[in-house]
């Protein structure tokens, strides 16, 4: 009796009704089909608007169905949608890059005993313990693009311009040559190499700063770890 355009209405109206038998119509090669379903009372965590029940579980209702697609594309397809999905992967990367700072004190009210945010920082403990709970519910797909994304994170933030970082050292290497550039430009000595001992303060700010996060991360993926997505 209730019009379900997307599957997160589905999701949604199932939920609200745990242990109701309900009237359910679809659609199959050009049929249309009705059943009558009784939903299931289960445990799941609380979607985005839903009261949080004991702890960061809920009873709700389900029926045992997820949404599932496959979609294939020509050898020619398959090449550009494989630079489509990379690009977007590469946007979701600098979405959380852009958002960690705010993340971050979520591991303090982790460590205090508070809920663990789901989308906060991880360590490579709570990122091993989430593949393994990929695997173990036969999410393999999901295992593999975690596991990319974790490189692909790790890598463009390697990037960014501050020592001991990669990057860091790019961009001494590029200031090194556009001073030197800027130099012979004016008919001016070349001042030669960047004096990395005047850096050592900075560098040392950026290692306590990122390695205290860094265990903060791996303490709370301990002690408090994020709840079991696949549950």
């Amino acid at each position: 009796g209730q019009p379900i355009a997307t599957y997160e209405e589905l999701l949604r109206a199932l939920r609200a009704r745990p242990g109701q038998t309900v009237e359910i119509g679809w659609e199959r090669d050009g049929r249309q089909l009705t059943g009558t379903v009784t939903v299931a009372s289960v445990t799941r965590r609380p979607l985005e608007g839903e009261a949080a029940g004991t702890g960061d579980r809920l009873t709700v209702g389900a029926i045992g169905v997820a949404p599932s697609a496959t979609e294939r594309y020509a050898p020619v397809a398959a090449v550009g949608q494989t630079f489509r999905f990379t690009g977007q992967v590469f946007k979701a990367t600098g979405s959380a890059i852009a958002s960690f700072p705010e993340k971050v004190p979520t591991l303090v009210t982790a460590l205090a005993g508070q809920q663990r945010d789901p989308t906060g920082p991880v360590s490579v403990v709570g990122a091993s313990r989430v593949g393994g709970q990929a695997l173990e519910a036969g999410s393999v797909l999901v295992f593999v693009l975690l596991f990319a994304g974790f490189n692909i994170f790790i890598g463009v933030f390697n990037l960014f311009p501050l020592l001991p970082l990669d990057g860091g050292h790019v961009a001494v290497l590029w200031f090194e040559q556009a001073r030197s550039r800027i130099a012979r430009a004016l008919g001016r000595r070349d001042p030669g190499p960047v004096d990395l001992n005047k850096l050592v303060p900075l560098t040392i700010l950026v290692i306590v700063v990122f390695g205290g996060i860094s265990a903060m991360a791996i303490l709370a993926d301990i002690v408090n770890p994020i709840a079991n997505p696949f549950r």
